[in-house]
């Protein structure tokens, strides 16, 4: 992985959020745990962990094949320990880092840069702390701001497109999502020139599990991202209908700020649903 921005021009940029590493309900291969047991993944996760291997070891690689390549991750990579959840594999949040860096690894080392943005400190503690150390453990670039190797929001320019990372984006339903990423487009278009800002041709988020793209008639556009968990207990109790994203984005960067984004997404199948007939007939209780 290259560390220099001389060194070649990127022309592909692979964006992926929310993959909440540690959860029992986001990719995980076998692995060793702190006291020296093993972690199965369960029959979802194998499905993830297929859906992993398609976007990261074939339609990536292929997309992105023609040119120079980096990526960004866009916060949440660790599920951490919150809100009193029990879907997760380990509470030990270094267990959870190792995972992600197992995980992670053999992506970073196919492109020449990695940038990490933090996401929610529920998940991954205040001030970014485990995205921070993961960071630092996949050689990511430098904030020469502050010094540390993630970003609470990140200016990237490339090929004369500004791109704004940050993970945050205002959470809502299917009907109303494009109204809430509007509000976001138009609250940039007022600020940013007031303060005199440098505006950015296109915002990234994470957060919301979703994929879409909204752009205005002036070449601005907000691209919130698909997500690599599915639904927990805590999200079936505020939207049982919604159906989870899984998957990653890829910008292709042509010359004078042009460029193309290209989704790869997949999606669970349906629960199971029991017909007349089905099952079976109510009896004694069973014995434990």
């Amino acid at each position: 992985m290259a560390d220099k921005f001389s060194l070649t021009p990127i022309r592909n940029i692979l964006f992926i959020s929310d993959l909440h590493f540690g959860s029992t309900l986001a990719p995980a291969k076998r692995h060793r745990l702190d006291d020296g047991g093993y972690y199965d993944p369960s029959p979802l996760q194998r499905w993830l962990n297929r859906c992993w291997d398609d976007v990261t070891g074939d339609w990536f690689p292929w997309l992105t094949s023609d040119a120079p390549t980096e990526i960004i991750i866009c916060g949440d990579a660790i599920d951490g320990v919150h809100h009193r959840a029990t879907q997760l594999i380990t509470t030990s949040i270094k267990d959870q880092i190792t995972l992600a860096k197992a995980m992670l690894q053999p992506l970073v080392e196919k492109v020449e840069r990695v940038w990490v943005v933090r996401g929610t400190a529920a998940h991954t503690g205040e001030a970014g702390q485990a995205e921070e150390h993961l960071a630092w453990e996949l050689g990511a670039q430098i904030n020469e701001e502050t010094g540390t190797s993630s970003f609470v929001e990140l200016n990237r320019e490339v090929e004369g497109l500004l791109i704004h990372v940050t993970h945050h984006v205002s959470p809502a339903s299917p009907h109303t999502e494009t109204s809430a990423l509007q509000r976001e487009l138009n609250t940039e278009a007022i600020e940013y020139p007031d303060a005199g800002y440098e505006r950015p041709n296109l915002q990234v988020r994470g957060h919301r599990h979703r994929f879409n793209y909204v752009k205005t008639v002036g070449n601005r556009a907000i691209m919130p991202l698909p997500a690599w968990q599915l639904k927990t207990n805590w999200f079936m109790s505020k939207k049982p209908m919604t159906v989870p994203q899984i998957g990653a984005v890829v910008v292709k960067l042509f010359e004078d700020g042009w460029y193309l984004p290209m989704e790869r997404i997949h999606l669970p199948k349906q629960a199971k649903i029991y017909r007349d007939g089905t099952g079976r007939k109510r009896g004694k209780a069973r014995k434990k």
